[in-house]
Parts: C-alpha cells; structure tokens; sequence
C-alpha cells in the first residue's frame, strides 16, 4: 500500500468506525465494515486521484452499513418465523464521544456529567434515525462532504441528499429540544 493511501486511511477510520457503529449498533460489526472498506478502497481504488478517495471511500462505507442492514432484516425475519429473538438487536450498547474536548481544569463533576449525559443523549438520537438519514446527516455534519460528494457517497441524489439531511436534521432537533433549548 502505498503512503498516501495508508495516510488517508489512517486519519479516516476512526470517524468511520464511530459512524458505522452508530449504523449498526454493534462494534464487531462495525469494524468489519470498516476494515472491508478499507480493503476493497486499497484493492480497487488505490490508483485513483487521491483527490477521489473520501467520496469513493464513503461510498464503500454506506454500501456495506446498507448491505449489512439488509441482511439484518433477512436475519430478523427468520427469526421471527422461527420464534427466536436476538437480544443484542435490542441493545444500543455503549455510545461513543464525537465531540473532541480540550482539556480544562475548570471542569467540574457535575458539569462532565452533564455533558456525557448530553452526549449520550445525541448519540441516541442520531442512532435512531432512519438509516439515510443518518447517513446524510453524518456525512455532511461529521465528515464535512458537500451535497455532491455525499450524494456520491450514497449513491443516491443531491435532491435526495438535501431531503434526507432536513429530515434527520428536524428529527434530532425535535428529540434533543429539551437538552438544547431548556
């Protein structure tokens, strides 16, 4: 692999980690999704311009989430036929910090608690969005792609884009009104 590409990746896949383990609520999973992204983008795409690689790479990364959500509903519906049920379905596990804090020595208990309270509570709320629009609003809010390279990265269009980013935008603003509005 050559240094550029292995620099790219390393400076993408913890934000990749964090929004595949939002997708699919589970940390095994999400590192296989990002680790087959990450191979199939040095595999096939390495050659291309280095200019490509984030909206090629977020395409990956949507089409594996989607791919592995589909099979979920397979897996679910099987189950369901059969009278089982997967308790870790039901299951958020433990949420992740998005947000990076420089230190402060004025932080005080109850205030770090307040924000791991808030954070938790955002990071609930994006993980019970829809799947496109979760995907929308994190690839235009977290990662910073345009409206074209995120309907790139979605395979989907701008038009589409727009729409499902306003949509995951007024969901989290109507669940997450009491935290921020108080």
């Amino acid at each position: 692999m050559n240094h550029e590409l292995n620099h790219f990746l390393s400076g993408i896949e913890k934000k990749a980690f964090r929004m595949a383990r939002l997708a699919t609520r589970d940390t095994e999973h999400a590192s296989d999704i990002v680790q087959d992204t990450m191979m199939i983008l040095a595999q096939k795409y390495a050659s291309k311009n280095q200019q490509d690689w984030p909206a090629l790479f977020h395409r990956i990364l949507q089409n594996k989430i989607i791919d592995w959500h589909r099979k979920q509903t397979v897996k679910n519906k099987l189950f369901s036929l059969f009278g089982f049920f997967d308790d870790q379905l039901e299951t958020p596990g433990n949420t992740e910090s998005i947000a990076h804090y420089q230190p402060n020595n004025n932080i005080t208990p109850d205030k770090t608690m307040e924000s791991t309270e808030i954070n938790n509570k955002t990071m609930l709320a994006i993980e019970q969005l829809p799947v496109r629009q979760q995907q929308a609003f994190l690839l235009r809010q977290w990662q910073g792609l345009s409206v074209r390279d995120t309907a790139s990265a979605m395979s989907i269009s701008e038009g589409s884009v727009k729409t499902h980013y306003s949509r995951a935008v007024q969901q989290l603003k109507q669940k997450l009104e009491d935290i921020y509005y108080e």
